[in-house]
């Protein structure tokens, strides 16, 4: 049987009606892609795809007849009446679906001159549901017979028909198609376009822009989207999914805005041109980027007008290669497994904010007055070439790496930062800070002359080396530069409550955490160590430092 419902046809005069199209009330259409023209397609005459449809059997959308349609469009559905075998496209609807509701289902139908030596039957069908989409009560449905002369030939006609779901029913299916046919004749087919269901209900959204093309094409082409609108509005969705076979580039020389942006492809998107991107939702929701395969890129200036997630999924990367600006109370969150890769410069206007989920490198970032960083994560690995820091940055129980290679090195700054953001020993200062340092537990530095960088790193107080550990290494260093004023690295020399010092307080860092449990490279926040055993000879090894000073 070519359809579980088949069988249970009517065409009863009392559930059909055929009228024209302009003397129905219109109300909200309850279809998705009512009229067959998503997706766009400039390549052929004839498709096997039609978004929220479902084909059966040898039916397509065609071009054919479209030129004649007077409600205009470019594609409409072709029942091949010369497939005995039948055929047709589908359509389930229940979002807000009312049992006992009366529904009406409409189309334009174009019948070609030699239908009626065709041996066929036209269908066009309401098949009511139970929640377990099983047939329920009785379909209402039209079938016009190719001998039965109810029909007009060479032009566009409406039909429609209407009925009462049944009490059992929770959802309608839509079926427009053809049974039977004779082939060799030519000149028989029948056409669908405008198909309208009404009734009690919730319309369904827009359809979501998907990019359709498996080339590098330009984003503002409506021929290039599923849904033949270009996403470029406050709110707009845009899918770059599984079309492309190879890494393709999408370009626009225009300024575009998109709510939500979704890469979903082994192969690589690349968002490029002489443009740009703002990321904007509709009122208060977030924007969202959702890489869930493969490394994605967007290479073009990128403003940051709403609050924006950046969800990538594990083994996926984004790439933002171009200049990326977060505006003024609003922030990028990354809570993503995968990894978000900033290649240019990273702007953190002042009241915004950036949360770096994991590990990452950044080309540059620049935090202005009252804007915020933070590295989330743990045992994460914040590396920038270039930091600017007016406002506050959050190493949290990370690590930040200043990779300054042949640029000029910022031991000074980073040195400063640190002090202003240790604030007394709160932690919470502008400058470097650490929302997760504890009374024992706090943010050193040093500079790597051989590496060209940085190391910034959550570790204990008293460790010098940034090792993760205090013991005799961290002593020695203090011991060497006790009653000093350091002219740098000043963490390294002994000075780790950035006092410009090195006194009994930083020996008493060294003294209280001598010996505790490693942190390590996964740094833990919440540690309480352990007083070792040099706690024990804090006084006297205070004292034989105080003398040895004080004959120096």
């Amino acid at each position: 049987m070519r359809r579980s419902f088949k069988a249970r046809h009517v065409c009863a005069a009392a559930a059909m009606s055929v009228v024209g199209l302009s003397s129905i009330v219109r109300a909200d259409n309850l279809l998705t892609n009512p009229g067959f023209e998503s997706p766009p397609d400039t390549t052929a005459n004839v498709d096997s795809f039609c978004a929220g449809w479902s084909f059966q059997f040898n039916c397509q959308r065609a071009q054919f007849h479209a030129s004649e349609n007077p409600t205009g469009g470019t594609w409409d559905v072709w029942a091949k009446t010369f497939q005995p075998l039948g055929g047709g496209i589908m359509q389930t609807f229940n979002n807000g679906f009312t049992a006992g509701a009366t529904y009406s289902l409409s189309s334009q139908i174009y019948f070609e001159p030699n239908f009626s030596q065709s041996n066929s039957t036209i269908e066009m069908q309401m098949n009511w549901l139970d929640a377990s989409g099983n047939p329920t009560g009785t379909p209402t449905a039209l079938n016009i017979d190719s001998s039965s002369g109810s029909f007009t030939t060479g032009v566009w006609s409406p039909f429609s028909i209407s009925g009462a779901a049944p009490a059992s029913a929770a959802k309608v299916q839509v079926f427009l198609g053809w049974s039977g046919g004779t082939e060799g004749i030519g000149g028989e087919s029948v056409f669908f376009d405008n198909a309208d269901l009404e009734g009690p209900g919730t319309p369904p959204p827009p359809l979501v822009p998907t990019w359709v093309a498996d080339i590098a094409g330009d984003w503002n082409s409506p021929t290039h989207w599923s849904s033949g609108t270009v996403p470029n509005a406050v709110g707009a969705e845009a899918d770059l999914m599984g079309v492309i076979t190879a890494d393709r580039t999408v370009f626009s020389d225009s300024a575009i805005t998109v709510g939500t942006l979704i890469f979903n492809n082994a192969h690589k998107y690349v968002l490029a041109g002489a443009g740009s991107l703002t990321l904007q939702a509709s009122g208060a929701a977030s924007a969202q980027v959702q890489v869930q395969a493969g490394t994605q890129e967007i290479n073009l200036p990128t403003t940051i007008a709403s609050n924006t997630i950046f969800n990538v999924s594990s083994g996926a990367t984004l790439i933002v290669a171009d200049p990326i600006t977060i505006n003024t109370g609003k922030s990028i969150s990354q809570p993503g497994a995968g990894s978000v890769i900033y290649q240019s410069i990273v702007n953190v206007q002042g009241g915004a904010a950036i949360a770096f989920g994991n590990s990452t490198h950044a080309h540059e970032l620049d935090i202005a007055a009252s804007g915020t960083a933070t590295i989330g994560g743990t045992g994460s690995v914040l590396t920038v070439d270039i930091l600017g820091n007016n406002g506050k940055l959050d190493v949290k129980t990370n690590k930040l790496i200043v990779a300054y290679g042949t640029g000029a090195n910022p031991s000074s700054t980073i040195q400063s930062q640190l002090a202003s953001g240790y604030n007394a020993g709160a932690w919470n200062g502008n400058g470097i800070n650490s929302s997760s340092a504890t009374s024992r537990i706090g943010v050193g530095w040093k500079d790597d002359a051989t590496s060209k960088s940085v190391l910034v790193r959550y570790t204990y107080d008293g460790d010098s080396n940034l090792d993760g550990v205090v013991n005799t290494a961290d002593f020695t260093s203090l011991a060497q530069h006790f009653n000093s004023v350091p002219a740098s690295n000043g963490w390294l020399n002994g000075d780790f409550n950035y006092d410009g010092k090195v006194n009994a307080l930083d020996f008493n860092a060294v003294a209280t955490n001598f010996g505790a449990a490693a942190i390590p490279e996964a740094a833990l926040g919440t540690l309480v160590p352990e007083p070792g055993s040099f706690l024990a000879l804090g006084a006297v090894s205070l004292g034989l430092l105080l003398r040895r000073r004080g004959r120096a």
